[in-house]
């Protein structure tokens, strides 16, 4: 009985495994390429809506998923031996995505770049006007204690004179 079951399992097995014609194998690999195509097709429209909404506004995550979600589309439609026109122009526009993406990206570091010179310009002229006002008040002090002490000298020198003249006058005969 177990002999009668191996017999009819390979029996069974080699029925299935019957070399298809050439002909069906064309027509199923054909079939494959479109169903490939067509999945290309439909996964570039999805892509391409999400490359459509990116700017240099967008954020950095943003970017990334956009670049990784068309070079993963791209990867799948260069895996196709023969690619259709329809493919290949999908295939150009990812390229173009790419360089969308690119320019997108270097248009957002250098506002950034720019934004932050902005920041530290203006930090350093707030710190330089801090500074000049701080300046200003000491000079405003020096000049208070300037005339402080010029005064001060003006007393000296009459205070000096005084004595001056009144030991002249003690001392000549």
């Amino acid at each position: 009985m177990k002999r009668l079951w191996w017999l009819s399992l390979v029996v069974v097995f080699a029925i299935a495994c019957e070399p298809k014609d050439r002909e069906s194998i064309a027509r199923d690999g054909g079939k494959a390429l479109e169903h490939a195509g067509k999945a290309i097709s439909t996964a570039w429209n999805s892509v391409a809506a999400k490359v459509r909404e990116i700017s240099p506004e967008s954020s950095e995550e943003a970017l990334s998923r956009a670049r990784q979600a068309v070079v993963d589309v791209q990867e799948k439609a260069k895996a196709i031996p023969n690619p259709t026109p329809e493919v290949l122009a999908q295939l150009e526009a990812a390229r173009a995505a790419i360089a969308k993406i690119d320019a997108a990206e270097k248009l957002r570091s250098l506002q950034e770049q720019a934004a932050a010179l902005g920041a530290d310009a203006k930090n350093k002229a707030d710190r330089a006007a801090d500074g000049a006002q701080d300046l200003r008040k000491q000079l405003e002090a020096g000049n208070e204690r300037l005339k402080l002490l010029e005064q001060e000298i003006a007393a000296a020198r009459e205070s000096y004179d005084a004595a001056a003249k009144k030991l002249e006058s003690l001392t000549t005969p």
